[in-house]
């Protein structure tokens, strides 16, 4: 299954697949996410140019039979999650700004190949492959950065993954069509896709424009 997908990948999406045929899909309902507690993050941000293509690729490979159930998320929205906390509380904000500008200063902007679309045990998403950017160099970094200012960091160096949620499961699928989603998405390689912005951020799961404060933006140049 997914042979196309990187080992970890594969081994993570056949775990999920298994849950899913057994017990189906995590259901997510956008308005009560939009008014969760809101998350600290450090995100990273596409190129404008090449959202609307994504975007268009992901709406298209949905079937009619599935449209009812799935909530395709706004690409102003699409990101990667390069670290984030629930727990920040008592995090010196200034602190944690200027330790994340010296973490990308003359960082060029990051590239990736871009797979898609798959299912999660929530979601459909596309996978960021090939990054430009050290992810658990940077992880490490970002880690150490949130922990000194007070924050406690979600994502463990460890972690070199990387996703863009794209499509959230708001109703359950029948058996049918839970196979349906789990064998016959298209799948599209979008090469050499730019991120080149960083957004520090109080958000949603979204990071719906509406509901989400950008504390800072680190622009990334060549």
């Amino acid at each position: 299954m997914f042979k196309e997908l990187p080992q970890v990948w594969q081994k993570k999406l056949q775990e999920e697949m298994d849950f899913v045929r057994k017990n189906g899909f995590f259901l997510t309902n956008p308005e009560e996410a939009r008014n969760k507690p809101k998350s600290l993050s450090v995100l990273a941000i596409p190129n404008h140019d090449s959202i609307g293509e994504i975007h268009n690729f992901v709406v298209e490979s949905i079937p009619e039979n599935l449209k009812s159930k799935l909530y395709v998320q706004p690409p102003e929205g699409y990101h990667i999650s390069l670290q984030w906390s629930r727990e920040y509380s008592n995090c010196n904000m200034e602190k944690l700004i200027e330790s994340t500008k010296k973490i990308f200063t003359n960082q060029p902007p990051i590239t990736v190949d871009i797979m898609g679309l798959y299912p999660s045990d929530n979601n459909l998403f596309v996978i960021p492959v090939n990054p430009s950017l050290n992810i658990f160099e940077t992880r490490t970094k970002l880690v150490t950065s949130f922990s000194e200012c007070g924050a406690k960091p979600r994502l463990a160096p460890k972690l070199s993954t990387l996703w863009i949620s794209v499509v959230r499961i708001t109703k359950q699928l029948s058996e049918s069509q839970i196979e349906q989603t789990i064998t016959d998405l298209p799948k599209k390689v979008f090469p050499k896709i730019s991120f080149n912005k960083v957004h520090i951020t109080l958000n949603d799961s979204f990071f719906t424009p509406e509901v989400s404060e950008i504390l800072t933006t680190i622009n990334l140049k060549s």
